[in-house]
């Protein structure tokens, strides 16, 4: 779900952090587009976890970056998939 990508440019190497999804609708043997997903980072002090961020899938069913700018810390993650909507627009 997480990984580290290096981009290489002329004047410095830039590691970049992401968070990604990739959701594909089995039943329709397709990729999922429009599923909406939150991004949650467990607060080790309140043991409650807290919104970082949310996405879209596109039509390829990815979502490529949940944290929407934040940085990418240690700790414990959590992907809320918003799939209820995806079924209900297509009547299933």
């Amino acid at each position: 779900m997480s990984y580290n990508q290096e981009i290489s440019t002329p004047e410095k190497e830039v590691k970049t952090q992401l968070i990604t999804s990739h959701i594909l609708d089995l039943g329709n043997g397709r990729p999922a587009e429009g599923v909406r997903a939150e991004l949650f980072k467990l607060n080790e002090i309140t043991k409650a976890f807290e919104y970082i961020g949310q996405d879209l899938t596109n039509q390829d069913g990815r979502m490529h970056n949940l944290l929407n700018g934040n940085l990418l810390n240690v700790g414990q993650y959590k992907i809320l998939f918003h799939t209820e909507d995806y079924f209900n627009k297509r009547s299933l």
